[in-house]
Order: C-alpha cells, then structure tokens, then sequence
C-alpha cells in the first residue's frame, strides 16, 4: 500500500539524496539544448523522463522505472561543464600546477625567444580591466566546483546509505518462523505436479488434478515460490487479493462456509498466517475488499488520561467484536479453537472535545475514557453487574470489554445507555501458524 502513496521530498532524498539537484540540473541542460537545437533524441529523452517524473510524484511505486532517468540527467548535468571551454579552465589554473617541460638548459620553451635581427618594438601595456577575470568565466568555473562537489557528496551519501541499509536490516531479513515454515513446505507437502524450473506455454496447458495453492499475506508470495517451489494464491503482484472473493475476503471473512468457498476457488490446500497480519498490519486487509479504509467495525480509537499526568489525553485503540470474529484471528490468535471469555474490562467513556487545559493526542470530538473496571466472568452473577454477557461465538476471546455510553440529556439527566461488546487484548502467541485445509478437493 505504501508504494500507492505520492512521492514526497523527504522520501526522494531518502532514494537519490543530493541527486534531486544533478537531475534538475539534467533537466536545465535538457531544455537549453532543446532551444539551441531541437532535436527528435532530445525531445523523447525530456518527455519521457517528464512523464515518469510525473508518475512517480502521483505514484512512488514508478521511482524504480525513473531510476534510469536519475541516471541519465545526473551523468548529462555532471559532464556538461567539461563541455565547455577548455581554453578558460586551463588559464585559471596556477602556473605551478601547469608547469611546462624545458629543452635541457632550465628554461622553459614559452621563455625562448628568438635572437632578433633588429631591436624588439615596445608591446603596448594591456589594461588592468583586460587582467580582470571575466565573470563568465568565473561563473563556469564556480558550477564546475559545485558539481564536483555534489558528485562527490552524492557518491558519499548513497555509500553511507547502503552500509546502513545493509547493517540495519533487521526489519528487512525473512524471519525465522517464515525461513521454518518455507521449508517445510518444500519438504513436507506433496508435489503439486508443477515444476519450478519446467517451461510451459500458455496455449493448451492444462493445470494438474493434484495442483494446488498456498493462500498467505501476499508480501510472502514471492517467498513461497522461491524457496518453497509452490504456488501461491496471492503475491507482491496483487494477484487474486482485492474483491469480495478474494485473498482479503477469506481472511477477514466471519463465515466459515464463505471462507471455504473462496479457498476452494482457488484451490488452497494449506493456509499460513502471521502476526503481521493478524494485528500489525491487519487494517491493510480492509480496503482490498470495498475499496473504503473505514476500519471502525473492527479498530476503534479512545482517549484516556495518562496515569502520571492526567491533563495529557493519550490515544488508544481496542478492537471490536467484528475483528475477533475475523478467520485470520481465529485461526493465528487462538490456532481455530473456540475460547470462552474468563475475563471483561467494562470501560465507560463519554464523548467531548478535549478543554484548554487538556494536551489531547487527537482534536475534535473524540471518545474519553472515565472509567475502567476488570470483571471476572467466570462463576460471576451476571444479573448482578451492568454487564450483558455475549456468546462465545460472537467474541471467542479471553478477555472482553464492554463499553458503556454516557450521554447528559436534556434535562440534565443520564439516561441508562446501551451496552456495546468489545474486546481489547489479544495473545500474540506462536508469530506463525500453518493449517490444513480439509475439505480441499483436486
């Protein structure tokens, strides 16, 4: 999702650093060009590397297409000065540095001149104005310094920058749940009939009676076929995730008839979850399937006031009934089995706009917690409490919170508000889990 984002600046100097300047120069060299001469290379070179750079400011994703581009006007705006007169460069430079070979006799050949027949005339004195650097020349000579010096940052930076990467990539290296599971399946499921190094046309190729899927987070496609030479149902090309029958769908879906369903139409016979995708990244499922980002049917977002300093509001957020419902936390939180809840944290909160005094972490009308209790479910009276217990099918889950509206009516009273069934913890238990599914059929 992050690459569907817009290229902002702070993102391009993260990729090309002090280059974002050598290529505007490439683009100034471009356009002089093109008024000097207008040539068809030149034209398509500046269109295409316009409407790539105008796609990767919409999208971030085509940063790696104008990466070619980068490298074509950094190189233009890096060579254009030694284009330049050669002639001026060269009187700049100290005579010491220039020093010119001699005949043997310790004098250089510029000092030579030849025995005159008769006296030499006087040379007219040249004005001091003409000795004055002109300031063209020392206008060159300043853009060849600075892109030196740029080429030789840009190079720096980008080299301290891959180290880096290279040194800090804890978040970037498969884990070694996904390393265990990725060779199990390699070694422990049965050969889906398709070879990982076989070619096959696309013309009358048939899949095999015994091929199947393996449905997962899609970011782990690729690993699914690279190490464990097995097809995945969905990869980092987006393949058979969005709509209602999708890779999405199954792992949000709350029917297990209709999870079934999408799973046996694209023959899933195995099925791998993460906690990445159970909670970390779990509202990254939620717009793939209706295209909205609403995700308060299963996150919701409180203020409460911090214990050592009870004027700052912190922001918090609890899960909703619907996102323990969800397959992919039934089947990575609590492994497919029904848990009853032992516990419930009855929460009551009204709804406001944080005061002058308050230093709320979110504005406007926001939810703010009053009050938090721990109920134990587990032999308790329940007529006796303000609680209304649910099902375990509606909330399998430990631990279950209970939130209580409160709300002043008119006439200065609190009317007795509805109680609305939440959950806020989860156990994070096993980061990896792989299941079977048993009704996969060939």
């Amino acid at each position: 999702m992050q690459e569907t984002l817009p290229w902002s600046f702070s993102g391009a100097y993260d990729a090309i650093n002090v280059a974002i300047l050598l290529v505007a120069g490439g683009f100034l060299v471009l356009g002089y060009r093109l008024i000097q001469k207008p040539e068809r290379e030149l034209i398509l070179v500046v269109v295409w590397s316009l409407v790539m750079l105008l796609l990767t400011i919409q999208f971030q994703r085509f940063l790696y297409y104008f990466t070619v581009n980068s490298a074509l006007l950094c190189a233009l705006c890096i060579t254009e000065p030694f284009r330049w007169d050669l002639n001026m460069i060269l009187r700049r430079i100290p005579p010491v540095i220039l020093e010119q070979p001699d005949n043997g006799d310790g004098k250089p050949y510029s000092e030579k001149q030849p025995v005159p027949e008769k006296p030499a005339k006087k040379k007219k004195a040249i004005p001091a104005a003409r000795k004055t650097a002109d300031w063209a020349d020392i206008l060159k000579l300043a853009c060849i310094a600075a892109i030196c010096i740029l080429t030789v940052a840009h190079i720096g930076i980008s080299l301290s920058q891959d180290i880096h990467y290279a040194v800090d990539a804890k978040d970037r290296v498969i884990p070694e749940d996904w390393l265990e599971t990725l060779g199990w399946l390699r070694s422990g499921t049965p050969d889906p009939g398709i070879g990982y190094f076989d070619t096959y046309g696309i013309a009358g190729y048939t899949v095999p009676a015994d091929s199947y899927g393996i449905l997962a987070v899609w970011d782990a496609g690729h690993w699914i076929t690279f190490f464990s030479h097995r097809m995945p149902v969905a990869n980092p090309f987006q393949d058979n995730l969005g709509g209602k029958s999708g890779t999405a769908a199954f792992f949000l879906s709350e029917n297990e008839t209709q999870a079934n369903g999408i799973l046996q139409k694209f023959r899933g016979m195995y099925v791998i979850t993460d906690s990445t995708m159970a909670v970390d990244r779990f509202t990254n499922l939620v717009p793939w399937i209706s295209g909205s980002a609403d995700i308060s049917s299963y996150i919701r977002w409180f203020l409460v006031p911090d214990t050592k300093d009870p004027a700052h509001l912190q922001k918090i957020h609890l899960f909703d009934d619907a996102y323990f419902r969800t397959m992919v936390v039934r089947l990575h939180n609590f492994d497919g089995s029904q848990t009853d809840p032992t516990q419930a944290e009855y929460v009551k909160y009204t709804i406001r706009k944080p005061t002058a005094q308050e230093r709320a972490e979110a504005s406007g009308f926001s939810r703010v917690i009053t009050g938090r209790q721990t109920i134990n479910l587990t032999g308790s009276n329940m007529t006796s409490t303000p609680v209304i217990a649910e099902g375990p099918e509606r909330c399998p889950h430990p631990m279950q919170t209970f939130i209580q509206k409160s709300r002043t009516s008119r006439s200065g009273q609190s009317p007795p508000s509805p109680i609305t069934g939440w959950c806020t913890s989860h156990r994070r238990t096993h980061p990896l889990r792989r299941s079977r599914n048993p009704n996969h059929f060939p």
